[in-house]
């Protein structure tokens, strides 16, 4: 969970076919709000983004614009075929008390 203005870590993994771990080309990533509509533009995923071998992860700030639930995709090629890795954060205004 994330609370609003918190800055998030968005983190995929690639495998190739065979399950080995690989690094895919032309990395994108694409931010969703809670009813799957893109906000923003693609957002290009380079070798600064790189944490090891076929894992890769980027800092996003949420903005309050994504609703409830903020969706995430890293796409890209990999042996000549697309790749796509999703995942969600749920986002919250205010962190609930325990």
């Amino acid at each position: 969970m994330a609370i609003v203005g918190d800055t998030i870590r968005l983190k995929a993994k690639f495998y190739t076919w065979t399950g080995v771990v690989a690094d895919p080309e032309n990395i994108k990533l694409r931010i969703f709000n809670s009813y799957r509509k893109q906000l923003g533009e693609d957002i290009q995923i380079g070798h600064e983004h790189r944490v090891e071998a076929g894992t890769y992860q980027y800092e996003y700030t949420s903005t309050g614009q994504e609703g409830s639930i903020l969706f995430f995709e890293f796409s890209g090629t990999l042996e000549g075929m697309p790749t796509t890795n999703r995942g969600k954060v749920p986002i919250e205004w205010i962190k609930p008390s325990k």
